[in-house]
């Protein structure tokens, strides 16, 4: 569970980042600030742009993992020790990290860094140029990602369904049989799940409210190119 919550939280420093470079290259004191060298509307596609996508990709798929290993906690908490180990999760996250990042680098070799001339600026500015396949690479390297957005807001509303449903009668069994033995030790066991249970649950919807309406979008934008 650390393991994996520090990826999350790797992943959502990447995004805050990301975001927060992105937002500065759309300051209008910072593209024509006196000196610099580059044109920061085209730069942070590539700086800013495309990394959050995928740090948000991969925030959606650790988001997933985790309430899948909480999910497999309370549904096999005999066998949950055996399927998940640190060293297991701690290559589950490299390897989304990996992948997510694999699949957009494409992106980087049609989409270049490179020193153009603006006549409405007179300057010569490092910009971006494309090459000829661009479309073909951006629509699949899109695909793909969209692709690990719906992954991700599936399987946690799905894994975190079957947590609360698991969860509430794993507790009405643990109460029955602590009411019955008169043992305080099982009722400490429910109480614990509850907790770590209800943080899980408080990600998953948070991560479902704040992805919903992107995914929305896309969606709404492949099924009707004008939306």
């Amino acid at each position: 569970m650390t393991v994996s919550l520090m990826g999350l939280a790797l992943s959502d420093l990447g995004c805050l980042i990301t975001l927060q470079w992105l937002n500065l290259c759309f300051n209008p004191l910072f593209r024509y600030a006196p000196g610099l060298p580059f044109e920061s509307f085209e730069l942070e596609y590539l700086t800013a742009g495309w990394p959050h996508v995928c740090f948000a990709r991969v925030t959606g798929l650790i988001t997933a993992y985790i309430t899948m290993e909480r999910c497999l906690c309370i549904a096999m908490p005999l066998k949950v020790k055996v399927l998940i180990t640190p060293k297991r999760t701690s290559f589950v996250i490299a390897a989304i990290f990996a992948i997510v990042f694999c699949s957009a680098a494409p992106v980087f070799t049609v989409i270049l860094a490179d020193w153009k001339f603006y006549p409405s600026r007179n300057k010569t500015l490092l910009g971006v140029v494309f090459a000829p396949n661009r479309a073909e690479v951006e629509t699949v390297a899109f695909a793909f990602n969209n692709l690990y957005g719906y992954i991700a807001m599936i399987s946690v509303t799905i894994f975190t369904i079957i947590l609360v449903v698991n969860l509430k009668n794993n507790s009405k069994w643990r109460q029955g049989t602590s009411t019955a033995s008169g043992s305080e030790g099982k009722s400490e066991a429910t109480t614990r799940d509850k907790r770590v249970v209800k943080m899980v649950v408080t990600i998953s919807t948070m991560f479902v409210v704040c992805f919903f309406p992107i995914t929305a979008v896309v969606v709404g934008t492949m099924v009707e190119p004008g939306f």
